[in-house]
C-alpha cells in the first residue's frame, strides 16, 4: 500500500510540473528593424514563447542573435497568420505586440529586459 501511495504521489508531482510548464509559442518574421523600449530588434525570424495564463505574463523573444523578455497581456485573436503590430514614431518603428493564431500579445510596458 505504501508503494502504491508513493507511486501515486510521484505521478501527481510529474503531472503538476508538466501542467505548470505549459507554454505557447509562435514564430514571426520582422521585415524591418523595430524598437522595443531601449532595445532594437533587426529584421529577421524570431521565436515567441509565453506561459498559459491571464493578466500580465512574460513574453520571451529570441532570434537573430537577440533575446529579450517583455511583459504582455494576451487577448483572443481571430488572426490566420502571425505578424508584428507596429506604429511609427518619427524615424523609429515601435513594436506594440504580435498578432498570432493563439492570441494577440500586446506589450504592456516597453521597458524590455
Amino acid at each position: 500500500m505504501k508503494r502504491l501511495l508513493s507511486g501515486f504521489a510521484l505521478v501527481l508531482a510529474f503531472v503538476t510540473v508538466s501542467y505548470a510548464a505549459v507554454q505557447h509559442s509562435a514564430s514571426v518574421t520582422l521585415y524591418e528593424t523595430v524598437t522595443v523600449g531601449s532595445n532594437t530588434l533587426p529584421a529577421g525570424d524570431y521565436s515567441l514563447h509565453w506561459p498559459d495564463g491571464t493578466g500580465v505574463v512574460e513574453l520571451s523573444i529570441s532570434g537573430s542573435r537577440h533575446n529579450l523578455s517583455v511583459p504582455i497581456t494576451v487577448t483572443p485573436s481571430t488572426a490566420t497568420s502571425n505578424g508584428a503590430i507596429i506604429t511609427m514614431s518619427g524615424d523609429k518603428t515601435l513594436l506594440q505586440g504580435f498578432s498570432t493564431k493563439l492570441g494577440n500579445l500586446m506589450i504592456k510596458d516597453t521597458a524590455a529586459k
